[in-house]
C-alpha cells in the first residue's frame, strides 16, 4: 500500500546524519561509501575523473529547513559528517551539487569535475572534496558563529 512517503532507493546503505532544533529536522544529509554511486549511473566512466589510490564516499541528499540556513545547524552537521567520514577512512567525498548552490560547495573545498548533468530545470555539477583540501577549512566552517 503507497504511503505517499519518497524512500531514497540507497536507503539501507546510507548513513544518515540528522540536526535536530528541538524535535524538528533542521538539516540532513547521507553518507554512502559503497558503488556503485549515484553519480556511477549518470557520469559515463567516473573512476576517470577520479585520482587514484582513494577511499570514497558520496554525499547525497543534503537538505537544510530555510529556517536554519543562516545559523550553527549547518556547521553542526557538517562538523558530524567530517568527524564520521574520518573514522570510516574516507580521504575523498563526492556529491552531485545542485548547480545553483555551486557558491556553498566551493566555500566548503568542492572543486567540480565532469560535464553538468541532469535535465535544464534540475541541474548537478558533479563535485569532490579531498581530505586535504577540507582539513585547512574545517576549523573556520566549525566555529560557532556569533548571533547578533
Amino acid at each position: 500500500m503507497p504511503t505517499g512517503r519518497l524512500v531514497d532507493r540507497f536507503d539501507d546503505e546510507n548513513i544518515y546524519v540528522i540536526a535536530l532544533r528541538g524535535r524538528r529536522v533542521g538539516a540532513m544529509v547521507a553518507i554512502r561509501g559503497r558503488r556503485p554511486f549515484s553519480l556511477d549511473e549518470r557520469l559515463t566512466d567516473l573512476q576517470s575523473y577520479l585520482p587514484p589510490g582513494r577511499s570514497i564516499c558520496e554525499l547525497r541528499l543534503l537538505a537544510v529547513d530555510k529556517r536554519d540556513r543562516s545559523g550553527r545547524l549547518l556547521p553542526a552537521l557538517l562538523s558530524y559528517v567530517w568527524q564520521y567520514c574520518h573514522e570510516q577512512g574516507y580521504d575523498l567525498a563526492l556529491i552531485s551539487g545542485v548547480t545553483r548552490q555551486s557558491k556553498l560547495y566551493a566555500h566548503l573545498g568542492f572543486v567540480p569535475f565532469g560535464p553538468v548533468i541532469g535535465p535544464p530545470e534540475a541541474q548537478f555539477q558533479p563535485m569532490m572534496v579531498t581530505l586535504e583540501r577540507f582539513a585547512p577549512l574545517a576549523p573556520a566552517l566549525f566555529r560557532p558563529r556569533k548571533t547578533l
